[in-house]
């Protein structure tokens, strides 16, 4: 920025500074120089005195989740955790469709059939993408499945879904005589190591908060840090999106402080950081 400002202001004095005492030029291009150097200064302590929050979290929702945690005046990291491939879902002979994740929406075909959406984002994102949400949830799978089976009769459900999830909930609804035709809707990978900045970060104990968004992440994360050989701690303090997700944290590690969101979602998870004295 600094050799920019130099380039730009050596042109001007070269073509408006012809009538100028040279003394005088240099003195005025010497002060806007400390002023600018000054302010470059003032930026970079800025942004390292605020705490930082490391994001590992899918690649879709990360530029979202940086701009809301920056707006509280924190310093986000995000890294892409997970890299979503959609695989195609054949939708047949189902009277409607449960979502439990948003990355599966992108392997639906078009249909009329009801959606029963996990919860406010993955429904407002189902709409968006022209589909009919009947049900939304408060951002967890049994809860869902409760709600489905106190306000629908008996029937045959499509749950898009992928290989690595446990889907425990199904025992709610089959137990009330649904039927649940699970289809895999994508596939996850994972990166086999962190970029060096966040290595870096993590080492020099930079980090004050990590935020983290399943279980299945929570192990991602861990076994990243083993990789590294970084000590757990290193995450700062951990925000978990639920119980589940702590419970990852809290088998091996008493040490590492890690608090649940109200509710498995964002926003509360958001809140959890904004009541956290920095």
């Amino acid at each position: 920025m600094v050799s920019k400002f130099c380039a730009h202001a050596t042109k001007w004095a070269m073509t408006n500074g012809k009538n100028w005492p040279v003394q005088r030029l240099m003195t005025c291009l010497t002060k806007a120089l400390k002023l600018l150097s000054q302010l470059h200064t003032a930026t970079r302590l800025y942004h390292m005195a605020r705490p930082v929050v490391f994001i590992p979290r899918r690649a879709d929702k990360l530029a979202r989740t940086a701009k809301l945690v920056a707006e509280r005046g924190l310093e986000p990291i995000p890294f892409p955790l997970i890299d979503y491939t959609p695989l195609p879902v054949k939708v047949t002979d189902v009277d409607g469709i449960v979502v439990t994740s948003s990355a599966a929406l992108r392997s639906l075909p078009q249909t009329n059939l009801p959606l029963y959406c996990v919860g406010k984002v993955t429904a407002d994102e189902a709409q968006k993408l022209g589909f009919i949400v009947a049900l939304t949830g408060q951002g967890n799978a049994a809860e869902l499945a409760e709600n489905i089976a106190l306000k629908l009769n008996p029937q045959t459900l499509l749950h898009p879904t992928s290989a690595d999830v446990e889907n425990t909930w199904y025992a709610a609804l089959t137990a009330k005589g649904f039927n649940i035709k699970a289809a895999m809707a994508y596939e996850k990978a994972y990166p086999q190591e962190l970029p060096a900045e966040v290595v870096c970060c993590l080492t020099e104990n930079k980090v004050s908060f990590t935020l983290v968004f399943s279980a299945r992440s929570a192990q991602a994360l861990l076994k990243l840090c083993k990789a590294h050989q970084l000590a757990e701690t290193t995450l700062g303090e951990v925000i978990a999106i639920s119980d589940k997700v702590a419970a990852e944290f809290n088998k091996n590690n008493k040490q590492l402080k890690v608090r649940v969101a109200k509710h498995p979602q964002l926003q509360e998870m958001l809140n959890v950081l904004e009541q956290t004295p920095f």
